[in-house]
């Protein structure tokens, strides 16, 4: 199932696009429908940045075919390496961004790579009111 990071959040029409990545040679934006999402109750997580994989079918628009997604999910892997937060072990880094539904990334400080997770899976996840701390 191909995977990518949501280029915007939702907007108020209900859609966004996917830039799916480059193993999939898959050279446009996947457009991305609130309705494909597999569980609404998870809309929140498709914000900028957050990983997702998906299916992918053209549907024709304007005499051409236009990927859009399907079943779409969100997944906690790593944006550059892809390797499997559950596979990372024990890391130090920072916090980039922080949802108030409970999810976010982190940047590990030695390699600079980013991952998805969610606020209860990381210890001591705390902010204050000017930003993040340090995990």
């Amino acid at each position: 199932m191909p995977t990518g990071s949501v280029l915007n959040k939702i907007n108020n029409r209900g859609f966004t696009f996917i830039a799916v990545d480059p193993e999939y040679e898959v050279d446009d934006n996947v457009f991305l429908h609130v309705t494909a999402i597999q569980d609404r109750d998870h809309v929140d997580l498709f914000a900028r940045g957050s990983r997702v994989e998906f299916e992918i079918v053209f549907v024709s628009r304007d005499g051409q075919g236009r990927p859009q997604a399907r079943n779409a999910r969100p997944v906690a892997e790593t944006a550059d390496t892809g390797i499997s937060t559950s596979s990372v072990g024990e890391k130090r880094g920072s916090v980039k961004f922080r949802h108030p539904m409970g999810y976010g990334f982190l940047v590990d400080e030695k390699g600079g790579h980013e991952c998805y997770a969610k606020v209860t899976s990381v210890p001591g996840w705390v902010s204050s009111l000017r930003g993040f701390r340090r995990v």
